[in-house]
């Protein structure tokens, strides 16, 4: 469970970092609504 939430953690900061924001976030919405 903690590792998931750190794996989770680190791609939003690896979605940050990139210069295009948009689809990562897209993206992590799509996986945080599926998951709850």
């Amino acid at each position: 469970m903690l590792f998931l939430l750190v794996i989770i953690i680190g791609m939003q900061l690896m979605g940050c970092s990139c210069p295009a924001p948009p689809p990562p976030s897209d993206y992590m919405d799509d996986v945080d609504t599926s998951n709850l």
